[in-house]
């Protein structure tokens, strides 16, 4: 298995496209990958439609997966607002490259013809346990649904990827799968064979406070928290913080939702951080971007560069000296040097903890990626991909 990761910030698209071919070349000393992924920023919108058909003309054997991006990330660097083509390409002995499309849409969660439906337009055997990295629109398909929907129907499988970016309005972000390019749906990549896909969510918040139990509900509106209203509650857990974590609240505070509501103790990665969408004092109550039940545990995070980093560098040394060979990279157009406060923050995490290896991908409209084992909708992460062969299981 061998993996490169190219990227061409030349203004004009044809250069950028023949530049990225002669990269891809060379990197992978002229032999012809298996795999293209490739993500390319709005500068380029002109050559939407082209890319993928030159591509696949330069390199007939490879099957592509790819979207726009509003930044991209390739060849060690994350190019933040700039025209760009980043290109990630391998070379897969023994492994079955399979692309798919989702075109119409994704059915209501729960019924059998959900899961059949998905795996007939997937095309793959979950026995065979692919490992899948999904693309989504972020106009047509609700992608938390989608994610869902995979675990149903991919249970054993290793599940990532983003929402494309690079577009305000509906299809103005496009797809690319083989020599298509499409303006609504979802697209993705299954792996089969020799391959392994870890997966890594940094989801970069620091919880703050102490935890609270759901006590009581009116709907979707968590209405109680320890006996207390709930509103009222959260203020006071507000108050109780130091001022210098108070302040880091202004940037929004978010909330944990405690994945094992009945563990013991509970730390940073065992909550799944999501946002607080607002307060009505007169009913008391508070309302979080996640669905909640009576004795669920909530507590505040906060978003913290330093955290981010702690986060995320904690996570891929798990991870070393696994045999990890290339990593995709979907990030949240949040984070990067506006929020780190540097370039390349995420790409340099990588390769800190897990050597020199090919990092690709690009900055999304929100990121999919496991926590404790299920595929969530994610903001303000950077959920990576890490690629193996199988006979370091």
């Amino acid at each position: 298995m061998r993996w490169a990761s190219v990227v061409s910030e030349r203004e004009v698209s044809s250069e950028a496209i023949n530049e990225s071919i002669d990269s891809v070349r060379r990197a992978l000393g002229g032999e012809e990958p298996d795999l293209l992924l490739v993500y390319v920023t709005p500068h380029h919108a002109v050559a939407y439609d082209a890319l993928p058909v030159l591509l696949r003309g330069a390199f007939p054997k490879a099957r592509l997966l790819g979207c726009s991006g509003a930044s991209v990330i390739g060849d060690g660097h994350e190019i933040e607002g700039a025209p760009a083509l980043a290109i990630s390409a391998a070379i897969l002995p023994d492994v079955e490259v399979i692309p798919f499309s989702i075109e119409h849409g994704v059915p209501g969660i729960g019924s059998t013809g959900l899961v059949s439906t998905l795996r007939d337009q997937i095309g793959v055997d979950p026995d065979l346990a692919p490992a899948l990295v999904v693309l989504t629109d972020p106009f047509t398909v609700r992608a938390d649904t989608l994610g869902r929907a995979l675990d149903e129907a991919y249970p054993s499988s290793a599940k990532i990827g983003g929402l494309a970016s690079g577009g305000v309005n509906p299809g103005e972000c496009v797809l690319f799968v083989d020599d298509r390019t499409l303006r609504t749906g979802a697209v993705g990549v299954a792996l089969t064979g020799d391959v392994e896909m870890l997966t890594v969510v940094a989801q970069g918040c620091l919880p703050v406070g102490a935890d609270m139990r759901v006590t009581q509900m009116d709907g979707a509106l968590v209405t109680g928290l320890d006996g207390m209203d709930a509103f009222n509650r959260l203020q006071k857990a507000i108050e109780d913080l130091e001022p210098s974590v108070r302040m880091l609240l202004t940037r929004g505070p978010m909330i944990g939702v405690a994945m094992d509501p009945q563990a013991v103790a509970l730390h940073r990665g065992d909550y799944l951080v999501r946002q607080l969408v607002g307060g009505d004092p007169a009913r008391g109550a508070i309302s979080i971007a996640h669905p909640l039940t009576l004795g669920d545990v909530v507590r505040l995070h906060v978003r913290d560069a330093a955290t981010s980093t702690e986060d995320l560098h904690e996570l891929l040394a798990r991870q070393s000296g696994s045999g990890v060979v290339a990593a995709l990279m979907f990030s949240c157009v949040g984070r990067g040097r506006e929020f780190h406060g540097e370039p390349d923050h995420d790409v340099r995490a990588v390769r800190s903890q897990l050597g020199p290896i090919p990092v690709g991908g690009f900055f999304c409209n929100g990121e999919l990626g496991p926590v404790h084992g299920r595929t969530f909708l994610h903001s303000w992460t950077s959920s990576i991909g890490l690629i193996r062969t199988r006979e370091w299981s």
